[in-house]
């Protein structure tokens, strides 16, 4: 027998559950008001083997009643876990996603986690206030505009696989970040607006890509990361830009990090090393550790202030000693480190790619993306 516990239809009416949930097989949980107030609230772990609804908002921290018909979620200090074999929904009758609205607020160090097998997928609006998610997958499905917001800078999104799959844009706004380990997938004919939130991580493993593009865009400022393994030596490395000329950073600003120390970046050295230009100094430097090619011969880079890393082709031989925390003076110094530089994805079509010369063409990869060289060359 179906058995279906839910508030009532009123603007007012949640349903705040402070420790853990289990919905049990043959179980309905019911939030029947679509109200933003309405919300299906917990503080602790959800382990669903029945069916939890809710057309309205699903809030995942703290829920407080203040007065009249005024609440606030407050952060969870739990590690929260969402598991089970059941069904989310967002409507009794007509669903097209797990969830229409969620709203995370978590202090724990671990945050919120979806269990494997249990992905998540978005109608209306996703908001993490505070603290961190993680997922193997997630995806926005709507036929209407969708905001995320990521409110601060502690909020966090990490996600193997994000798929948007709307008729309409998503748009992601606020200081935290959604971090994607594998790919990015543009499903429908909407545009997902990466606002400065979205990025591509790369690891010693694994570089995250973006997959298939259907007719559907990739718009506004994605960070994308190239991890760089130390290899028990420094070496030289070809590097490219996978950004649109007029939005990419400085080559200081991207692979200096702005001249600050730390495990990202590396350092970038010119002949004498004196420091000027936006080089590192390293007294005595007896070359310029990033170059261009001209077409004819490797020219060195004059000033990482002003040169942009879409500059000469997008297409850089920089020598990589390691991350910026390693000593310059130690000529044997290196560690792995990530380059990483923030701009609007190249896609579609791209102009003007790399350095052409008499005897040799240097080509990097526009893309956010691999790309099989040996197909693109038995077609041209």
């Amino acid at each position: 027998t179906n058995r279906i516990v839910g508030p009532t239809n009123s603007s007012f009416s949640p349903c705040p559950i402070l420790g853990n949930l289990t919905i049990t097989s043959g179980s309905e949980l019911r939030q029947t008001s679509t109200d933003t107030k309405a919300a299906i609230a917990c503080a602790g772990n959800i382990v669903n083997n029945g069916t939890i609804t809710a057309p309205g908002f699903v809030s995942l921290g703290d829920y407080t009643y203040l007065t009249g018909t005024t609440s606030t979620v407050n952060a969870s200090t739990n590690a929260q876990n969402i598991s089970g074999s059941g069904v989310f929904r967002n409507s009794p009758t007509t669903p097209t996603a797990m969830f229409a609205n969620m709203l995370v607020n978590n202090s724990n160090p671990s945050g919120v986690t979806f269990t494997s097998g249990t992905n998540p997928t978005i109608s209306g609006a996703l908001t993490i206030t505070n603290g961190k998610v993680s997922a193997d997958a997630l995806s926005f499905i709507a036929t209407a505009t969708q905001t995320h917001a990521f409110t601060s800078a502690t909020s966090q999104l990490n996600v193997a696989d994000l798929t948007a799959n709307s008729t309409a844009t998503a748009t992601l706004s606020g200081s935290g970040k959604l971090n994607v380990t594998n790919s990015v997938s543009i499903t429908g004919t909407g545009a997902l607006a990466a606002g400065g939130v979205l990025t591509l991580k790369s690891t010693a493993t694994q570089d995250a890509r973006v997959n298939t593009l259907s007719s559907g865009l990739i718009t506004g400022n994605a960070t994308i990361e190239r991890y760089i393994p130390a290899s028990g030596n420094r070496a030289w490395r070809l590097v490219a830009a996978p950004v649109t000329s007029g939005s990419a950073p400085t080559i200081n600003a991207a692979w200096q990090e702005g001249g600050a120390a730390g495990t990202l970046g590396t350092h970038i050295t010119q002949s004498g090393g004196a420091g000027t230009n936006g080089f590192d100094a390293l007294a005595g430097a007896g070359a310029t550790s990033l170059k261009y090619y001209d077409g004819t011969v490797l020219q060195n880079v004059a000033n990482t202030n002003v040169l942009k890393v879409s500059d000469n082709g997008g297409a850089y031989f920089l020598f990589v000693r390691g991350d910026r925390n390693i000593l310059l003076t130690d000529p044997l110094a290196n560690s792995n480190t990530t380059l990483r530089m923030a701009g609007a994805l190249n896609t579609g079509n791209v102009n003007a790619v790399g350095v052409s010369g008499a005897a040799f063409s240097l080509i990097p990869n526009p893309y956010a993306s691999p790309v099989d060289y040996d197909l693109l060359f038995a077609g041209n």
